[in-house]
């Protein structure tokens, strides 16, 4: 799958305080992407904030998948890592791995 097939938000997305409890993930020239805020208080602020940033990190560590793919000699010959980046680039663009 090339990047110009993603149909994820482009990149980057980046990690800001919300306004209550909770942060906001956004794309400077596109807008909100999602926010960790939970009315419930399950999540505490280290953890929300933990799973702002993964989020934020999303369209990078698809790049990096993909590149990874692009060169023949990244896996050196393992198959198993190879099936990891494959599952993981097909549970991120809905694909089938």
């Amino acid at each position: 799958m090339s990047k110009e097939a993603t149909k994820h938000t482009p990149g980057p997305w980046v990690v800001d305080p919300a306004v209550r409890q909770g942060f906001t993930v956004y794309a400077p020239k596109e807008g909100f992407i999602v926010g960790t805020q939970d009315e419930e208080g399950r999540y505490g602020a280290i953890e929300s904030e933990a799973n702002a940033r993964l989020i934020a990190a999303a369209p990078d560590l698809l790049d990096a998948l993909l590149m990874v793919l692009d060169d023949p000699n990244a896996l050196d010959g393992r198959p198993r890592t190879y099936e990891y980046v494959h599952a993981a680039i097909a549970k991120a663009t809905g694909e089938k791995a």
